[in-house]
């Protein structure tokens, strides 16, 4: 088996809080392979938009970390300034859930597109505007012309989403951070986006880290799905067999949170207590406090991610659950 496009091995990430340090991530590992959809699921707060940073190597100001990051086998953490700069304008490229604030309002969209290819990437301007116009063309806009002379205050937000996607392509990156892509549109605008997406990932072999809320989104976008619960990834597996049998109780509570078309129930199941963030989380299994199995050594040990059944899962009871079965109620 070829080694992995993206590895991030034991990231432990924490910022300045006054006079302490706040840890965002607690130990984050996942890898994602030459063209694979990895989606990442939880709660808000958990750190999956922290990781896809880290994936860049854009860390808050005063941060710490521990573990690496390495793609197509460099380090991404400790590269130079020049070698981050190459890699963020030709290697990786991140998409996010609002476009209108990552977008300059008092530039032209077509400067929008062009301005890293060629100040970075050493294009010519016509052979920049070129390719930017393929690019919109390829998300489905129909006169990209027009649209390159629009500022963005004149464009719809589902088009910005998509004049954000062909600007994340012009460098033609083997990665793509894909940040919540498809929240800040209604659901129409949300499906056209989510096909060109795909359309897109087999044309240019695009692997991508896809980051959600949704767990139906996660499962039809993504060949493996990983939770996020407290700065840490508490489960992943195939897609399809999360779904289908998940291992972690908060995983099941997830799913079982999910409203049915199929019946009305008399009131929506739900997950007791609140998320919480890295730096809230006990000594012992952060999800300890809301979860319905936990046992005291749950409060005393905290589970690592370790394989099982296919997948991995972060949970100490996870063999004896899996084997006696879980339900829903969380």
């Amino acid at each position: 088996m070829s080694a992995p496009l993206l590895e991030i091995e034991d990231i432990c990430l924490a910022v300045p809080d006054g006079s302490q340090m706040r840890p965002l991530l607690r130990g984050v590992s996942l890898s994602i392979g030459v063209g694979e959809v990895l989606s990442v699921v939880g709660e808000s707060g958990s750190g999956k938009s922290v990781t896809a940073r880290a994936v860049l190597g854009m860390l808050p100001q005063g941060a710490e970390a521990t573990g690496s990051v390495r793609f197509a086998g460099s380090s991404i953490l400790d590269a130079p300034r020049d070698e981050l700069r190459s890699y963020r304008a030709h290697k990786v490229a991140m998409i996010f859930q609002d476009p209108r604030a990552y977008i300059n309002p008092v530039r032209r969209i077509g400067d929008y597109l062009t301005e890293a290819a060629t100040s970075i990437g050493g294009m010519r301007r016509g052979a920049a505007r070129s390719r930017a116009m393929e690019l919109l063309e390829a998300a489905l806009i129909d006169d990209p012309k027009w649209v390159m002379d629009r500022y963005p205050h004149e464009l719809s937000g589902g088009m910005l989403q998509r004049v954000m996607i062909a600007g994340a392509l012009m460098g033609e990156p083997e990665l793509l951070l894909a940040d919540e892509p498809t929240t800040a549109v209604d659901v129409s605008t949300q499906a056209e986006v989510m096909a060109i997406l795909g359309r897109l990932r087999e044309e240019f072999d695009l692997a991508m880290m896809f980051i959600t809320h949704d767990l139906e989104l996660a499962a039809a976008t993504g060949d493996r799905t990983a939770v996020m619960y407290a700065g840490r990834i508490v489960e992943q597996q195939p897609s399809t067999l999360l779904h289908e049998r998940p291992l972690h109780p908060y995983t099941v509570g997830l799913l079982g949170s999910r409203p049915s078309l199929e019946a009305a129930p008399d009131r929506l199941l739900t997950i007791d207590g609140r998320p919480i963030a890295a730096a809230d989380a006990p000594a012992g299994c952060a999800f300890e406090p809301r979860c319905a199995f936990a046992e005291e050594s749950c409060r005393a040990q905290d589970p690592r991610l370790h394989p099982l059944a296919g997948g991995e899962v972060a949970c100490l009871r996870a063999e004896q659950l899996l084997e006696r079965g879980m339900d829903s109620r969380v």
